[in-house]
């Protein structure tokens, strides 16, 4: 069992403190002179004051019930299948250190994440997936239709978030090409975000030939340009401490290539994306995507808990009812005997 509101199991703490404060209420107003001691035993039995103490008792436990309920307890599984018509899209962000430099505003990475943000939000009812590379590549969101929760992993992503520096295209190309196996749909396209240095060389022309044999058409999304920055020294705040340099002790520039690129999207029937004067709009990708042959796309189930706060409130709603018969019942006209002709 969890609880999604759990904050709330807090809350009956305080219950034995608000009965109290009722008690020694309840007490000082029968104590108070509003009628004569010898009258007070008749106009107050002893059978009455259990009574109220039962009433009392009925609130707090139904307060205790509402604040468990509140608390949302939750157990078992739930299984939700979620459905689409559309195309199996894997995006590879490039996280290299060069994505740092700041030719793009604020700086290359930046402007990716943001574009690439709004691209998600244009292709809503396409699976989409998510690879990080750098030295290596790796799969940080498998195809889903839960747009949302890849923007979320999108957000965590920073520069040099891969262990191993430099950058490889090819093994880029790999992992998405793999991240498609078992995909049935008659659209599969990878958007390689990257500025396009491939510092590892050798082997992406074969990458792209076999993602190309499984039906993989490659859109290279370039940011930076042809004119290159140099390349910043970042602490661990992300703050520019410097810039790095070659073996000569000259600034490392790092600059788009723009043939690279293209060259990757003609191998694989794709179009190359290149940012121009800063910008970097990628509305035409997203149209030139929501106009290719769209499938039924294959479904993925996920569990949610199961909401169990139902008993809770019932059985709260039960001492409520109950407290209010008893009041009910407390309220009605009684007959006092006179006293004593004395």
């Amino acid at each position: 069992m969890r609880f999604a509101a759990p904050l709330w199991l807090y809350a009956p703490l305080a219950l034995p403190l608000l009965w109290l404060l009722a008690r020694y209420a309840a007490t000082r107003f029968r104590r108070a002179p509003l009628v004569a001691p010898s009258s007070r035993a008749k106009l107050a039995p002893r059978w009455l004051e259990r009574a109220d103490v039962i009433r009392s008792g009925f609130l707090l436990i139904a307060a205790a019930l509402i604040m468990l309920s509140l608390s949302r307890p939750q157990y078992g599984v739930k299984p939700t299948v979620i459905r689409g018509s559309g195309a199996d899209i894997v995006i590879a962000l490039d996280t290299s250190k060069s994505m740092a430099a700041r030719d793009a505003r604020p700086n290359r990475m930046a402007q990716a994440k943001r574009e690439i943000t709004l691209l998600t939000r244009a292709l809503e009812g396409h699976r989409v997936g998510i690879i990080t590379f750098a030295g290596r590549a790796f799969l940080e969101c498998p195809l889903t239709l839960d747009a949302a929760a890849a923007r979320m992993i999108l957000d965590n992503v920073e520069v040099d978030a891969i262990p191993v520096p430099g950058t490889d295209l090819t093994r880029a190309v790999e992992e998405a090409t793999r991240a498609f196996f078992g995909s049935q749909a008659k659209t599969k396209a990878l958007i390689l975000v990257t500025d396009g240095e491939d510092l590892a060389g050798g082997g992406l022309e074969q990458a792209a030939r076999a993602a190309r044999d499984a039906g993989v058409t490659v859109f290279p999304v370039g940011v930076g340009s042809a004119g290159g920055a140099p390349v910043p020294l970042l602490d661990g705040k992300g703050t520019v401490t410097g810039y790095r340099n070659g073996p000569g002790g000259q600034p490392v520039v790092s600059r788009l290539d723009e043939g690279a690129l293209s060259r990757l999207a003609e191998l694989t029937g794709g179009r190359a994306y290149l940012m121009r004067d800063g910008s970097l709009a990628l509305d035409d990708l997203a149209e030139e995507l929501n106009r290719r042959e769209k499938s039924d796309i294959a479904s993925f189930e996920y569990t949610e808990y199961e909401e169990r706060y139902q008993p809770l409130a019932a059985m709260a709603m039960a001492m409520l009812l109950g407290e209010y018969a008893l009041f009910v019942w407390l309220s009605r006209p009684r007959e006092i005997s006179p006293p004593p002709a004395g």
